[in-house]
């Protein structure tokens, strides 16, 4: 069944570890996840109400993915490049 929060779901049994890919983009490994939990997400009818009950909070996890306030989508570092070049003095421009 589709879900309106949960994009992909993968599952690396020789590592245990389950990947979601939500509607956001973002991308989560979880580790030490039994393999019968992903084949109960797999065929469960909400996956939303599957994650939150059974695996948010009950796994480590890390984020494959940069969230959108982490990535400055080049404005920041074009503001530092600007203030750098303002404070270089006139001989080094």
């Amino acid at each position: 069944m589709p879900s309106s929060a949960i994009h992909a779901i993968n599952f690396d049994p020789a590592r245990s570890e389950l990947t979601i890919t939500f509607a956001t983009g973002r991308i989560y490994v979880y580790a030490k996840v039994p393999e019968f939990t992903f084949h109960r997400f797999a065929r469960s009818e909400s996956k939303g109400r599957f994650f939150n009950a059974e695996i948010r909070d009950k796994y480590r996890f890390r984020e494959l993915t940069e969230s959108p306030e982490d990535q400055d989508c080049g404005f920041v570092s074009s503001f530092r490049e600007a203030l750098q070049r303002k404070q270089k003095p006139d001989s080094e421009s």
